[in-house]
């Protein structure tokens, strides 16, 4: 393609790191052109001042897509669309979608603009440009891997690298290929984490979320019907403390020195200031 934005649309290829894209005829030709009047889809037509900024936007992605700047060329063909709306536009940012391997947003653009397009709110200029949409929908619903979460309990919050998934209508929830986190969260269960990489197809991620320590009851008098209170396990008396403990002694540890700090039931009395105080013997327990 040449600086100026404009390239003949034969057969052009995009290299990218996955293999090569190939681009055919008319589907960038369109918005190569420029947005023209009427592509704005339903409403008033866009002034020329927008239309300029917008082919400049334009312009700006098709340079950077030929450095390979993915990214980048991915926002500048946004903004070109948010200004002008434009089928050529929108294949644009789909296809850039899929070199950066975001296959899910690839497809949703694919599919939108397919929409658009049948609605009339888009004009295509020939015919074949809905073809090739058609065939980039395709391929990306081709990589995308559909992942059914299973979780307990079934009530639990679920989020998918951060953020609460779109599920289809039978909850399954679409992801790219790749490394995801799974987080789910519920009252009285601990907060559980899951990373998996997750290959194209279909596939099952199951999060089991135990629940909480439970209080230990204390009676505060008054009979066996009385309301109990609850107080908290200290945690020198919880199993994972003697079990760290008896885990160290079996390796044969030297010295282990452990310090216990218990509450006192009353509050203690004041003590004279530290300056009158000659030594203080914290409790231990020493093995």
């Amino acid at each position: 393609m040449g600086r100026n934005g404009r390239r003949s649309w034969q057969c052009a290829a995009l290299p990218v790191a996955l293999g090569t894209m190939l681009l055919c005829a008319s589907p960038v030709a369109d918005a190569a052109q420029g947005p023209a009047p009427g592509q704005g889809g339903p409403g008033a037509q866009p002034s020329p001042a927008t239309q300029k900024r917008a082919k400049a936007k334009f312009d700006e992605g098709v340079a950077l897509s030929d450095e390979a700047k993915w990214t980048e060329a991915l926002d500048a063909f946004r903004e070109s669309n948010e200004l002008v709306p434009m089928a050529g536009v929108q294949f644009n940012i789909a296809i850039t979608e899929r070199a950066l391997g975001r296959y899910v947003d690839c497809k949703r653009t694919a599919r939108k603009t397919l929409d658009d397009i049948a609605s009339g709110s888009l004009k295509i200029k020939q015919p074949k440009m809905k073809i090739d949409v058609e065939g980039v929908l395709k391929e990306c619903s081709e990589k995308i891997a559909l992942v059914t979460i299973k979780v307990s309990p079934e009530e639990a919050d679920v989020q998918v690298d951060g953020a609460s998934p779109e599920r289809l209508p039978d909850g399954r929830v679409e992801v790219d290929p790749g490394r995801h986190v799974f987080v789910a969260t519920a009252a009285g269960y601990q907060t559980t984490t899951v990373t998996k990489e997750i290959e194209p197809g279909e596939t099952d991620v199951v999060i089991a979320t135990p629940p909480l320590p439970k209080a230990r009851p204390i009676g505060k008098g008054g009979g066996p019907d009385a309301p109990q209170e609850e107080e908290a396990t200290p945690w020198y008396e919880s199993g994972w403390f003697w079990g760290v403990t008896g885990g160290v002694l079996a390796a044969g540890a030297a010295v282990v020195v452990i310090v216990v700090l218990v509450k006192p039931a009353e509050q203690a009395p004041a003590e004279p200031p530290a300056g009158t105080v000659d030594h203080v013997v914290p409790a231990v327990i020493r093995w």
